[in-house]
């Protein structure tokens, strides 16, 4: 379900889907579309304790933060289809 909501923004490149490995570093990896399926669903990648700042998380990428800047609402909402 997450991947399908991710897909068209990381496709689009309006994202970044972003994995964290630890809190002893600010280092992460980009997640391409073509592997968010695999990423998400290994134990490695979903990070289920407390520490804040580890696992995945999503960023806007420049063209992302320019379809927020210029009247977001619509763009974002004509592609977020979440059933």
């Amino acid at each position: 379900m997450v991947v399908l909501v991710l897909a068209p923004f990381v496709r689009d490149d309006w994202i970044e889907v972003q994995h964290y490995p630890d809190t002893d570093s600010d280092a992460f990896t980009v997640i391409p579309i073509g592997s968010l399926c695999s990423a998400l669903a290994g134990p490695s990648v979903r990070y289920e304790g407390d520490d804040w700042g580890v696992g995945v998380g999503c960023t806007f990428t420049f063209a992302g933060l320019t379809i927020r800047r210029g009247g977001w609402s619509h763009a974002w909402g004509s592609r977020l289809n979440v059933d």
